[in-house]
This record gives C-alpha cells, structure tokens and sequence, in this order.
C-alpha cells in the first residue's frame, strides 16, 4: 500500500469519490492521507472467497451480516462527508448494527474485521489499522499471513477498551470467533484442496524477495 499524500494536502470522503471515479484503482484515506491499495494476489482472494463462504453458511437467517471488499467503511462521527477523513475496505468485516449500513458504506465499526495481508502491506495491517480498529471499538480483529501460514487474532479488552495480547494460530487451525458463539473458521480443507496453487504462488514470492 502507497502513500499517495500530496504535501500539506488532506483528503475527505467527498473527494475520495471524485478520484475513484476517475480511476479504476482502489484507494482508501486514514487521517486524511491519500493510501492507494495494492492489487491483490490470488491466494489473497481465495482465502477472502473461502472466509466469506463460510461466514455467509453461519449468518445465514441471523441479524449480523457478512462483508468482503471492496465496501467502504467510515471511521468518523456527524454527517458531513467533508470531515469525513478515515474511510476503510476491510477484506472481510461483519456487521451487527444495521444502522450503521447506507447503500454505499458502512459508518461506524464493525464487529469483526478480518484483513489479509501481503509483503507491501503487512505494517500497514499491523500497525495502523489495529490502531484504527482498536480505538474505534471493533470487537476483534485477524491477520492472516500466507506467506507465514499464520493467522493473529485480536479481542477487545471490555474493562479497558484495548485489546488483549493478540493469539497465534497456525493457517490450517480450527479458530474460534470469540465474537460469535459457535462460530470456527477452517482453512485446513482449503490448504489441502489448492495445495499445488498456493505452493506455486509461494515460490514466485521467494524468487521476489530473492
């Protein structure tokens, strides 16, 4: 993910619709800076495919709804777009307050949040959009690594808003939401299943980095 911030320059939600439709590119805003999204690599869509399938299975009749991007998430209060600098597309989220939905956005947290991330914006998910995510009270949120074949599961702290030391899993583990009762998410089957095409992936990755 690019920084695209122009010098002394900050970005609303208003103009963030002006640049899309001219451009055929995916761009995000946190603060105000301009983030222009990398394009996603194929086990990043399989993984995002496979979640949402198994998400849509357990929501099915039931309140809260599943997300996948490209789907624009608020992260500010009032109804003035032009204050309106922190605009999200979490690769997967799930919402319980529908209220929170308009036909083009969600403005409010989520209550759960997954993103899977690549080499280019691993930090990125780390570090800035955890902070994002935590301090706007989504109840928990996941990293999934393929490159690592991990995935960090973090739950907000309800005594001190924050939340707690994140848990690790490796990618083919059975992990509980602890959001939703009952809910587990499994890529084991879907490891086993395209084997031969995240291996390939994995091994143009290395000859990257080589």
């Amino acid at each position: 993910m690019d920084n695209l911030a122009r010098k002394n320059k900050k970005y609303n939600y208003e103009e963030l619709e002006k640049i899309r439709n001219n451009s055929n590119d995916r761009y995000e805003i946190i603060n105000g800076d301009l983030y222009l999204m990398s394009s996603p690599r194929g086990i990043h869509q399989m993984i995002l495919l496979e979640i949402g399938r198994q998400l849509s299975e357990f929501f099915e009749g039931k309140k809260c709804k599943p997300f996948v991007a490209p789907f624009d998430v608020i992260f500010a209060k009032g109804n003035d777009k032009s204050k309106w600098d922190t605009v999200l597309q979490p690769d997967i989220f799930v919402l319980c307050d529908l209220d929170k939905y308009e036909k083009n956005y969600v403005k409010g947290s989520p209550d759960f949040i997954i993103e899977i991330a690549s080499p280019t914006n691993l930090v990125h998910d780390r570090f800035t959009k955890y902070s994002i995510y935590q301090m706007n009270g989504v109840k928990e949120y996941w990293i999934i690594e393929p490159n690592d074949r991990k995935i960090f599961t973090f739950v907000h702290n309800s005594e001190g808003g924050l939340y707690n030391e994140g848990k690790e899993y490796e990618i083919t583990d059975e992990i509980p939401v602890e959001s939703f009762k009952g809910l587990k998410i499994s890529l084991k089957k879907f490891y086993k299943e395209n084997e031969e095409w995240i291996i390939k992936e994995e091994e143009e990755e290395y000859k990257k980095e080589d």
